[in-house]
């Protein structure tokens, strides 16, 4: 008998002996109703925890849990989820994506999710008593921008009327949805298992922040750990996020530059315009939204907020850049038909997801930073535009809410964040992230010794969005014999901008690779920053260079821009492309690749031609407001986006 997933949170027990072939643990696995392709071999359990683990009587709360079965059994253990936000449901995620990580872990472990306290079937954090509560809330709140004086006292005192909604549905357990709590959580679900009793996990963006703070509670019981896409974690219990922001004016520069060399897949490359030209065009429209209010499409006013947001959460996924570029192009040309083709149809126009109450329920009340007036904010607002005016813009309406927020975390003091593991994390970073700068992954593995970190060197939030062999074999080292990167590792990502691709491109190749940690085809041992790859030419990091690709796949019918050589060395052809795609570089884009050293040289690993920055403008947006906007407030761009 199946079980749906909403009946899983209500159930007082679940009623389903585990199957003999099954690890016997405390928790009954079920099938879940799920009709996706992930969702055919996804199971459901729930485990009872302690509500608050400062009271020795607590009652109890509910964790439901997810897992999708190792394909080889009996499985070498289960490792733990945590997709970010916070406010993702792992369970959401499971049923929706998720297909690269089995072979990204070799097949041979469980994939255990959880629904973290204040997400998906756990509590969910809700400040409004219904949807059209909400939505009414968040419209209301849709118009105001962030950076003058005028629009900071509007924000703060909209974050006063939602502190207060708040405070009157959460009091009960608002202080209990802290990341210790949940890193508390997660030991309960280790032991749960009933495996070896040691933690092995997988955290994207928040979830490296979970993943630290057990790490430093729980040291010894760290068997394995990936932290991909990692925060800052000092910043975060302050709760003034400003280095999240470094990086990002140099990921959308990697949008405009790479539309601009691929004018047949971007619609906003035009004539003769520079990358640098057609980033200030884009800019001073988007600005120029802050005075036109009468600006609209499909007879609903887009405002400044919506589109500059929009745009932001874009840099998180190159996957989407194109349908990005058609959004604008659309937006600024009044194109209803097309600005419509890029909406998602699977989206309700009222948009009415709890995520951003989850996010400010969890995020606010881990960070200490508070204030009674509006005035209180000027110097941490200061320093949230440091590295980038547009982050800025986007980070004040965050600020303003969690400065009011109603709830401080318990136990936010247990972890010190500094521990030596029992065995070594990877810690991975993007060159070009928008909002976990690769400095985070260096900063937070200066406080686990022994770890180490591997640069990736792609665009976009975590690693995946930008797949690369090279970051996928090794990860499929460390999950199979805890092979760890040599210091000053990068990484190269194997799917071209603008290309419209994701992981489907790859996964071919990676899940010819076997489960020992070995290469692909000659059995090589992961353990070097070049390991061969016989038959088909090398992996240089992470390109493929040289010979035709043959063997079981031959040419490579998906990799648009000849990011795979069907002949002759690939590595020029790929080298000249990135030196075009960031001005100065010449080099072809044909599958034979000869492209030129001058674009190699012009495009140094972690460089890019300098572009001039935009011109600051005063105003500025509200993340909330351009999320939930009715009727056109739709965005392609949410958390589940992250590993696409």
């Amino acid at each position: 008998m199946k079980y749906s997933i909403a009946l899983l949170a209500l159930s007082a027990s679940v009623v389903s002996a585990l199957p003999h072939t099954e690890r016997q643990s405390t928790l009954n696995w079920v099938p879940c109703e799920a009709a996706t392709p992930v969702g055919k071999t996804l199971r459901c359990a729930s485990l009872d925890v302690p509500l608050d683990y400062t009271s020795p009587s607590s009652e109890k709360l509910r964790l439901a849990l997810y897992r999708i079965p190792a394909l080889k059994q009996p499985a070498k253990g289960s490792i733990l989820f945590n997709f970010g936000g916070p406010g993702v449901s792992t369970g959401e995620y499971f049923t929706g994506d998720g297909y690269e990580f089995p072979i990204l872990s070799n097949n041979e472990y469980d994939l255990v999710g959880f629904d973290p306290r204040g997400t998906g079937l756990t509590i969910p954090y809700s400040c409004f008593s219904n949807d059209r509560a909400r939505a009414q809330a968040l419209y209301n709140n849709k118009e105001l921008n962030g950076g003058s004086q005028k629009a900071i006292e509007s924000q703060f005192k909209f974050g006063s009327k939602l502190a207060e909604a708040c405070q009157k549905t959460m009091a009960k357990t608002g202080q209990l949805m802290g990341t210790s709590y949940v890193a508390q959580d997660m030991l309960q679900i280790v032991e749960a298992l009933n495996e070896d009793g040691l933690l092995r996990f997988w955290g994207f963006s928040y979830g490296t922040v979970l993943g630290s703070a057990f790490a430093s509670m729980y040291p010894d019981k760290v068997e394995k750990m990936i932290l991909d896409g990692n925060v800052n974690i000092d910043e975060w219990y302050t709760g003034i996020n400003a280095e999240s922001g470094r990086n990002s004016d140099d990921v959308a520069a990697g949008f405009f530059s790479s539309c601009v060399a691929n004018p047949t897949k971007c619609v906003l490359a035009e004539g003769n315009l520079t990358a640098q030209q057609l980033e200030t065009k884009v800019f001073d429209f988007i600005y120029s939204l802050q005075t036109r209010t009468n600006y609209t499409i499909l007879g609903e006013q887009i405002p400044y907020a919506y589109v500059l947001s929009r745009f932001f959460n874009a840099l998180y996924a190159p996957k989407y850049w194109p349908v990005t570029a058609q959004a604008l192009k659309a937006i600024m040309t009044r194109n209803a038909t097309l600005f419509r083709a890029t909406l998602d149809p699977q989206q309700p126009l009222a948009f009415q997801d709890e995520g951003l109450e989850s996010f400010y329920g969890i995020s606010c009340s881990d960070g200490d930073f508070r204030a009674s007036r509006a005035d209180q904010l000027t110097d941490p607002i200061k320093a949230l535009y440091k590295y980038s005016f547009m982050y800025g813009e986007l980070e004040v309406n965050t600020l303003a809410k969690c400065a009011q927020w109603p709830f401080l975390a318990k136990d936010r003091e247990v972890a010190p964040y500094s521990a030596t593991t029992k065995s070594p994390i990877l810690f991975i970073g993007n060159t070009y992230d928008p909002i976990t700068p690769l400095v985070s992954a260096f900063n937070t593995s200066s406080m686990f010794p022994g770890s180490a970190v591997l640069q990736h060197n792609g665009y976009g939030h975590c690693s995946s969005a930008s797949p690369s062999l090279c970051t996928a074999r090794w990860t499929q080292a460390y999950w199979a014999n805890g092979t760890l990167p040599p210091p000053g590792t990068v990484c190269q990502p194997d799917i071209a901008l603008f290309s419209g691709q994701g992981w489907s491109s790859l996964l071919p190749l990676l899940d010819n690779m076997n489960s020992t940690g070995k290469n692909y085809t000659d059995g090589s041992t992961i353990g070097e920053n070049l390991p061969t790859w016989k038959g088909d030419g090398t992996v240089d990091g992470g390109i493929i260079s040289g010979g035709q690709r043959g063997g079981t796949y031959g040419p490579c019918p998906v990799c648009p821009g000849g990011v795979f050589g069907s002949g002759s060395s690939q590595a020029g052809g790929q080298n000249g492309n990135a030196g075009t795609r960031y001005g100065n570089g010449q080099g072809s884009r044909s599958s034979i690749g000869v492209g030129s050293g001058q674009g190699k040289s012009n495009a140094p690993s972690g460089g890019r031609a300098p572009i001039s920055p935009v011109k600051p403008f005063t105003g500025g947006a509200a993340r909330s407001a351009a999320s939930y906007t009715v009727a056109v407030m739709v965005s392609l761009f949410v958390w589940s986006l992250y590993l696409m």
